[in-house]
């Protein structure tokens, strides 16, 4: 009898054990498809085979798929654009609910909204024992609003036609995300320059945004007369290193944002018709 109930015991251990092992693989799981992922992305070239490898290692082939034919213009596992190895250390992984794999994965990350967390929630299968990551919260619906967007009214179209945004010509390696405000009539890109500076990323940019001063202004800045039929140009350094335009035209108002860091220079272009 006392044989039984020792069995019985160990059996209830290893039964409780492999539970708590079961939710601590689906973390380590995650944590280290967001270690070799953010590792891989933040390198410069970026090894796209690489990244594929690891998508085939720690993805179901359905979410390969789904991401192939989404055909998105952000990466839906860091909800960014570009990528930081300095993320890595902030990464939390919390689950959702108690009953599904579902997890929400958070990071630090800072842009021009400032220092914030980004979140993304993921669920997870096991298949033949190993945990994988089988889909992204707000996927398909990211998927329908693009093909609605491409239904574009007439003059949407237009400012759409009209105006010039940056792309991999313009520099080595930059990383750009473009979208559409809810409203329809806003259209924001906004872009990562790796070692560039604010006067290159400036000299760019007055390539695609007219009126535009030749040379970069060292002060705050104000010209133009729209009464005339002109633009008002307003050049206003909120920092340093961060400069921010705003071009007001009888149609509109266009904005450039352009903050110079250590390693890269960001910039943000935005067109608001009336």
């Amino acid at each position: 009898m006392k044989k039984v109930t020792i069995i019985l015991s160990i059996l209830a251990v290893i039964t409780n054990g492999c539970g708590q092992v079961s939710k601590k693989t689906v973390e380590q799981t995650l944590k280290e498809f967001y270690t070799q992922y953010i590792t891989e992305c933040d390198k410069t070239p970026t090894n796209f085979d690489t990244i594929e490898k690891i998508k085939e290692n720690f993805l179901t082939k359905a979410l390969i798929q789904k991401l192939q034919m989404a055909e998105l213009d952000y990466d839906p596992f860091l909800n960014a654009q570009d990528c930081d190895k300095s993320w890595i250390e902030t990464i939390e992984i919390k689950p959702v609910t108690e009953t599904e794999n579902i997890y929400k994965v958070c990071y630090r990350s800072s842009d021009f909204r400032g220092e914030h967390t980004n979140c993304i929630t993921l669920s997870l299968v096991k298949i033949n024992g190993k945990y994988l990551i089988n889909d992204i919260e707000g996927l398909s619906s990211e998927n329908t609003q693009k093909k609605e967007s491409s239904i574009e009214t007439t003059e949407n179209k237009e400012l759409s036609e009209k105006e010039n945004f940056v792309t991999e010509s313009d520099w080595e390696y930059v990383k750009c995300r473009k979208y559409q405000e809810d409203d329809g009539y806003t259209q924001i890109q906004e872009c990562v320059f790796p070692n560039a500076n604010m006067q290159q990323v400036y000299d760019i940019i007055k390539k695609k945004v007219s009126d535009l001063k030749a040379e970069l202004p060292t002060n705050d800045l104000k010209y133009g007369d729209l009464e005339n039929g002109d633009v008002i140009v307003t050049y206003t350094y909120k920092e340093p290193k961060y400069l921010q335009v705003e071009l007001s035209y009888n149609g509109g108002v266009t904005t450039v944002e352009i903050i110079e860091k250590e390693n890269e220079t960001q910039s943000k272009i935005t067109y608001s018709a009336d």
